[in-house]
């Protein structure tokens, strides 16, 4: 197959040498200004206190910790207990890590915009993409899907370049950015699908097939480790009509991925004869790894929106075609005032799509209970000698209370037998033989019956029901805090 040579489908915007480079700035600029809003609003939730809890306990618990859960993450939380480290555990520094790797996704997706498009169009994707609610959400997230973001967006550039002018060099550093990528979270591996596309129609099929077996490779390796510990996703039940939602998880908005998807398709209709390859790589990469997952349910059912984050930066990028197509038919038909006009109305109008979607990515979703204010209640409260109690069987309260009270004399923990260092998020607990004489307990239940102790299981609720009473009740979002006194 002839190789076709690269060529800026926009001569005008790539003829300054600094459009490109300001074309990947602003986005980055932006990304880091829009992401840094609200970074700190959510609480540390239960997937982001599995990262900070891999990322503090000793390495040989950590070693442990593989050996039965999260072994496809092992790469990642070695990153972040290098990171931790040395820039600390709050929630600003176990995020900050995703926003600059998202900021850094923003930038690469005006580039590869620029190189498939021009310029403009590279300029508008990056903006596009740096607005979108479901970026905000990720690059707030103290876990590997931003890394994954900017890894996927990184070897595309690179792929671009390998099969431009192919060399040793230009392959190894794709082969090395892919394998880092599946490295991160081997569910990234569909991207690929569209790499081997773009280089097989650009005649790079057999340079591309060792590169691509290296990127694949510790992937493969990690999804072949982890086969024993299915149970890590075994809470996956995917509905059959989760693909026509995937979308609108993926944007936290229900309304805004059909203007996202008018603009995809129309810029995949108006392109498809002029830029042929550019089109078929983003509609590959935007669609496969979805309908990939989307098919593997039967076998195994990993079909999670967030693990298909890394899809976005090709509907931007098909976004921004369209509307760079639609200013430049405007303004051919109407005057200046009019554009204008129109497209102040446009951007209010997405706009008003978008801002309800940042601000749920900003802040935590109805089902999670607000643990975070039941530790400031304890963290204020707390006298020599408190004890505390999970009512609940989950492993996310007891995590959730020790990481908000960190570095403080935080309560004994009544009923602990056996801490978080056998492999698991989960301790072992006891009855009556380790709640102890504490005069009080600090009892944490999930709201719901007027009788706190209803649901805890009986080796809890009797030794409590037998020796204490209730002294005071600090209710929130979906849990509570009950201070229970001894009995005189």
């Amino acid at each position: 197959m002839e190789t076709l040579p690269y060529v800026d489908a926009d001569p005008a915007s790539a003829s300054p040498t600094a459009r490109p480079a300001v074309a990947a700035a602003v986005p980055a600029l932006l990304m880091l200004v829009v992401g840094s809003i609200g970074v700190t609003g959510r609480q540390v939730w239960q997937d982001e206190l599995a990262t900070w809890w891999a990322s503090t306990i000793s390495w040989a618990e950590f070693r442990e910790l593989l050996g039965h859960n999260d072994v496809v993450l092992a790469p990642y939380y070695l990153f972040m207990r290098a990171w931790v480290a040395v820039f600390g555990d709050s929630a600003l520094a176990l995020r900050t890590q995703a926003l600059l790797a998202m900021a850094a996704a923003a930038a690469m997706t005006a580039a590869l915009g620029g190189r498939l498009f021009g310029a403009r169009i590279g300029l508008v994707a990056g903006v596009v993409f740096t607005l979108l609610p479901g970026i905000t959400r990720y690059a707030q997230e103290a876990r590997p899907y931003a890394l994954v973001m900017a890894g996927v967006t990184g070897s595309a550039l690179l792929l671009l370049r390998a099969v431009e002018r192919p060399g040793p060099a230009r392959w190894t550093a794709y082969a090395a950015t892919g394998a880092l990528t599946t490295a991160l979270h081997p569910l990234a591996l569909p991207f690929l699908l569209a790499h081997a596309a773009w280089a097989w129609r650009r005649g790079r099929a057999g340079a591309f097939l060792p590169a691509g077996a290296v990127a694949a490779a510790p992937g493969l390796a990690s999804l072949w480790a982890a086969r024993g510990q299915t149970g890590q996703v075994s809470w996956i039940d995917t509905p059959w009509w989760a693909l026509f939602s995937v979308l609108g998880e993926l944007l936290f908005s229900y309304l805004l991925p059909l203007v996202v998807v008018a603009a995809v398709a129309a810029a995949v209709v108006r392109r498809r004869r002029t830029e042929p390859d550019a089109v078929w790589l983003l509609a590959i990469w935007s669609w496969a790894p979805i309908l990939l997952l989307y098919a593997l349910r039967p076998v195994q059912d990993l079909f999670v929106p967030r693990y298909l984050l890394y899809v976005l930066p090709a509907w931007a990028v098909l976004a921004a075609v369209t509307l760079v197509d639609l200013h430049g038919a405007a303004a051919r038909r109407w005057s200046p005032g009019t554009v204008r006009a129109v497209g102040t109305a446009g951007l209010v109008l997405l706009a008003a799509l978008a801002l309800p979607g940042h601000r749920d990515a900003r802040a935590d979703p109805a089902w999670q209970p607000d643990l975070r204010a039941l530790a400031g209640v304890v963290a204020a409260r707390q006298q020599p000698g408190d004890a505390i109690v999970f009512g609940g069987s989950s492993w996310n309260e007891r995590l959730s209370l020790r990481y908000h009270l960190r570095g403080a004399a935080a309560p004994r923990d009544a009923f602990l037998a056996l801490p978080e260092s056998r492999g698991t998020y989960a301790a072992a607990e006891c009855g009556r033989a380790c709640l102890g004489e504490a005069p009080r307990i600090w009892l944490v239940v999930v709201a719901g019956a007027d009788d706190p102790l209803a649901g805890l299981p009986t080796e809890k609720a009797g030794p409590l029901r037998d020796g204490y009473t209730v002294a005071e009740t600090f209710p929130a979002r979906l849990v509570r805090l009950v201070l229970l006194v001894r009995r005189t």
